[in-house]
């Protein structure tokens, strides 16, 4: 995603913190495992974010 679009996507990382329980009970993953991972993505973006860059997802 653009530099411009990383706000948003911080925001939905969010949306989906508030649903980590009903993610979890639908996919079988721990919640532990969904919220470390939810993690990892929010401290990149929020680093990308700081640095003026964008986000590659795959």
């Amino acid at each position: 995603m653009e530099p411009g679009e990383v706000a948003d996507f911080l925001a939905e990382c969010e949306l989906i913190r508030a649903h980590v329980p009903a993610i979890a009970a639908r996919t079988e993953r721990r919640e532990d495992y969904i919220s470390s991972r939810l993690d990892n993505i929010i401290d990149a973006a929020r680093r990308a974010q700081e640095m003026g860059g964008g986000v590659v997802i795959w």
